[in-house]
């Protein structure tokens, strides 16, 4: 399930007059796309603490979630594994940088004509 944050532009009943932009981070199922819960990310907080909020209201042992790079930290790891028994799928780019050489130090180019490359990757 991909848990990634929305953000939302539109008019409350409290200030009809005045545009407002939210931000929510919502479960989804993939690939059916069935909703299952959302957590609003409050003014004072971001999206790694909704999200740690949004775990705590799914089942997820035995799921696996998957989340964008801004994610990628330890203690969402341990919280998805240990408190959740949840499986994970994380991005790692430049935000993580010691993380990203240590996996491209284990992980060895595929071969150009391999089937797992995307076409604009077959050529570079």
């Amino acid at each position: 399930m991909p848990i990634k944050r929305k953000t939302n532009t539109g008019k409350t009943s409290e200030k009809p007059h005045e545009v407002t932009t939210f931000a929510i981070t919502p479960a989804i199922t993939s690939p059916s796309q069935h909703y299952l819960g959302l957590e609003i990310v409050e003014d004072k907080t971001n999206e790694i603490t909704a999200a740690r909020e949004l775990f705590k209201k799914l089942e997820l042992d035995g799921k696996c979630v998957s989340l964008d790079a801004l994610h990628t930290q330890k203690q969402t790891a341990a919280e998805l594994m240990l408190e959740h028994r949840a499986d994970y799928f994380f991005t790692v780019k430049g935000n993580q940088p010691n993380l990203s050489a240590q996996i491209k130090n284990r992980i060895s180019k595929p071969d150009k004509d391999s089937p797992f490359l995307f076409p604009n990757q077959q050529n570079g």
